[in-house]
């Protein structure tokens, strides 16, 4: 009996040990993204229950908002937890991933993903896609539930829930950036934030019409909602003020008739901020302030940033931090943050004036 104690012991410990090296070397393998894995991986390196706000979307939300402006001028906490094409159907599980560490923040929504038809498990998704919403976790239960609940059945599955098996010969990731993600979190200085490349578009064009989600969509809208009345964590659903996406997007009908569909199902149980209804308070320069109908560069950003900080502050009562010991680094990150600002804005001017739209 005492033999097979100590032979089960010793498998036990090798697989503790096994799974340990597999797990950090699965996180320095993986594909370094900045707006996907770099947006989440910093925030695994926050400090617990530190977020005022947490915003929840895909890329145009990652554009639109600047956690680092919105702590330097109105002093509240704020990161966003986005990836490059969320997918409607993964939001509950970046809720669920968002709740471990940060039960605290309000959590916005971005409605956008039910519009520009990021849906995962339908089948339609190229790889890449599947991977921006999956590569992104560090390995748990959720990250398991999640891959099972995306990827079609008569998909392989196994590259996915190890990614090392698919990135094991990734050598540019172990050299560049892996000796500090082998715990898969960092510092990030820009919160979630990135800026994109110079654009023109035109407004969104309103209307009273209401046009119902396709029924894959509906359905991850019922599942979402569902979730979240039994959920303790504060939320918000939001619809930026995007730019005219029927055009670019290939959609049906204009973006608001779908946001006035769903506005009827989330008012029942939440708010809705639907920032059309004040879009002029942003003052944009379709000229200027956007990549495309459904991104914004710098410029965009600081003004939906400044409109919407300030709203937030007084929907929430929001507390100025910036005195507080344990935001120190945030105050820290300023200057390097006041550089991305510079840079960015410079890149963005170029790109324009090179297009000789002046």
């Amino acid at each position: 009996m005492k033999r097979k104690f100590v032979i089960f012991t010793k498998m036990f410990v090798f697989l503790l040990i096994f799974a340990f090296f597999f797990t950090k070397l699965s996180y320095i393998s993986r594909k370094w993204i900045a707006h996907t894995t770099g947006n989440i991986s910093g925030f695994y390196g926050l400090k617990r229950n530190s977020l005022d706000i947490c915003f929840i979307g895909t890329s145009g939300t990652f554009s639109a908002f600047c956690p680092m402006q919105a702590w330097k001028e109105q002093g509240f906490a704020s990161y966003n937890f986005c990836i490059n094409v969320l997918g409607a159907d993964a939001i509950v599980y970046a809720i669920k991933e968002v709740q471990k560490t940060q039960k605290k923040a309000v959590v916005v929504i971005d409605l956008f993903p039910f519009i520009s038809h990021h849906l995962v498990h339908d089948g339609k998704m190229a790889d890449y896609a599947i991977r921006y919403n999956t590569d992104g976790y560090k390995y748990s239960l959720n990250r398991f539930k999640l891959i099972t609940k995306l990827l079609p059945k008569d998909k392989k599955k196994l590259s996915y829930y190890f990614d090392l098996l698919k990135y094991h010969d990734n050598k540019l990731e172990f050299c560049t950036y892996g000796h500090f993600l082998s715990n898969f979190s960092h510092h990030s200085i820009i919160k979630g934030y990135n800026n994109l490349p110079w654009g023109v578009t035109s407004p969104a064009i309103k209307t009273n019409e209401i046009s119902a989600l396709e029924p894959e969509y509906d359905k991850a809208l019922d599942e979402l909602l569902e979730y979240c009345r039994h959920s303790r964590q504060k939320i918000l659903f939001l619809y930026y003020p995007y730019g005219e996406t029927r055009t670019e997007y290939g959609l049906s009908c204009d973006s608001l008739a779908y946001i006035n569909y769903m506005k009827e199902k989330i008012l029942k149980d939440f708010e809705l901020l639907n920032c059309e209804d004040f879009v002029d308070d942003f003052s944009f320069d379709y000229s200027l302030d956007f990549w495309n109908s459904g991104h914004w560069n710098i410029y965009g950003a600081e003004k939906i940033t400044r409109v919407l900080g300030e709203k937030f502050v007084q929907m929430y009562n929001l507390k100025n931090r910036q005195t507080e010991e344990k935001y120190k680094s945030w105050n820290e990150d300023i200057p390097e943050w006041d550089k991305y600002v510079k840079s960015s804005k410079a890149s963005v001017l170029e790109q324009r004036n090179s297009s000789g739209n002046l």
